[in-house]
């Protein structure tokens, strides 16, 4: 739970299941494990923790191999290196987005035939036997994705509420707080106005061609054309 300037502002960052929910960092934790054959021996029984991606494993794997690979074509960055000899890595803003979602997964106690059945309701079979997501809701379920960016300890987030509104949160994991930035409650803007503008930005570019993002105006703020 995150606090906002004073105890009665809350923000409960909860979810279950993965992808559910982007504000709970347990739903995005990716473990890199690695073990070496030959003569090429890396870092044994050696843990380090940083901010990496799942998009860092391609290149790391070209890189390891020693095989040519134009490394402005990937979005990761190789953690060959790390194998050898950890080192800080440079921090990076990571995207992320909640997958397919039924409002049943999102209750305190989620009850198990009710997700089943709300998440059944948008397939259909198709002539060739083939489990697909119906048409008419596609659309409905790409705009009732969450969005966020994250670096570091910081994270901003758009939130889709039930009655189509965007509620954009911005939480700062080190300090416990949070900033509910369209309707300034939680802790003081003023504090994390540099944060909130960078991220919003960073978030802003990557996901330009969301239709959520461009029907409610999200990004007008940072971008007058979105």
């Amino acid at each position: 739970t995150f606090t906002g300037s004073n105890d009665t502002n809350r923000f409960a960052a909860k979810g279950y299941g993965h992808g559910t929910n982007v504000t709970v960092p347990e739903q995005n934790y990716v473990l890199f494990a690695v073990k070496s054959y030959g003569a090429r021996k890396i870092v044994s029984g050696e843990t380090f923790e940083a901010q990496v991606s799942l998009l860092d494993i391609a290149p790391t794997i070209l890189d390891y191999l020693s095989i040519d690979f134009d490394a402005e074509a990937f979005d990761g960055i190789s953690l060959a290196e790390q194998l050898f000899k950890p080192d800080p890595l440079p921090e990076r803003v990571f995207f992320l987005e909640s997958g397919f979602s039924v409002p049943a997964i999102m209750a305190d106690n989620p009850n198990i035939s009710e997700v089943f059945a709300q998440g059944i309701s948008n397939y259909k079979v198709t002539q060739n036997g083939r489990l697909v997501i119906k048409d008419e809701v596609y659309d409905l379920l790409l705009a009732n994705k969450q969005l966020a960016a994250v670096q570091g300890n910081d994270l901003l987030a758009f939130l889709p509420g039930v009655n189509g509104e965007f509620q954009q949160i911005f939480l700062d994991y080190a300090k416990q707080t949070y900033v509910d930035v369209g309707r300034e409650e939680g802790h003081d803007l003023k504090t994390y106005s540099q944060e909130i503008h960078t991220l919003k930005r960073q978030l802003c570019e990557h996901f330009s061609s969301n239709p959520a993002i461009i029907k409610n105006g999200l990004c007008r703020s940072v971008n007058p054309n979105s």
